[in-house]
């Protein structure tokens, strides 16, 4: 690795006069070999010579990338990133797959009211069963999930959220329940 000239680099800046390779080792970890750029400055005050330097990219497997080209292609550990921060999403299937059917928690027909959208999703929290819908977007480079609950399932029946919240709140069916003694003589 020691042995690079940078002639034989990919998009080495060879217009840059000033720019190096600067192999760093450390212990237990990768070699990375960076280039970059050093100004030395003379403080009289001191009487030392001071390094200002500049880091303007790295070299994997023979090709120098920017900074900015490096962070938008590798992870901090040196592997190349999944999705590209530019990345567009794939669009969504026509179809749901076999496996998303197999893993559903609840068989469709015996539910009454349930839309028919076959991207539809099931969540169990405790006694509570959620039907939800997933989106997707990429936020700073992330790809992200947002969840769009749509209603529950009790007793095999289909509620909307507020359908659901309206019949079985019990704090509302308390209150309800009160009223309607304090009304009776």
């Amino acid at each position: 690795m020691t042995d690079l000239n940078p002639a034989q680099i990919k998009n080495f800046p060879l217009d840059n006069p000033k720019a190096r390779l600067y192999l760093c080792r450390r212990k237990d970890r990768a070699e990375v070999l960076y280039v970059v750029e050093s100004n030395y400055v003379y403080d009289a005050k001191t009487r030392k010579t001071r390094t200002y330097t500049r880091y303007l990219g790295r070299v994997v497997k023979g090709t120098y990338y920017t900074q900015a080209q490096y962070r938008a292609a590798f992870t901090k550990n040196g592997k190349i990133r999944a999705l590209p921060d530019d990345a567009q999403l794939p669009k969504t299937r026509l179809r749901p797959t076999k496996h998303r059917t197999e893993k559903s928690l609840i068989d469709r027909e015996k539910v009454k009211g349930l839309p028919q959208d076959p991207f539809l999703q099931f969540m169990q929290r405790g006694e509570h069963l959620y039907v939800f819908r997933r989106a997707y977007y990429i936020l700073e480079g992330r790809r992200k999930e947002q969840r769009l609950y749509v209603g529950q399932i009790k007793n095999f029946r289909f509620y909307t959220m507020e359908e659901y919240r309206q019949k079985f709140n019990k704090n509302r069916r308390a209150a309800i329940k009160a009223t309607h003694q304090e009304s009776q003589p």
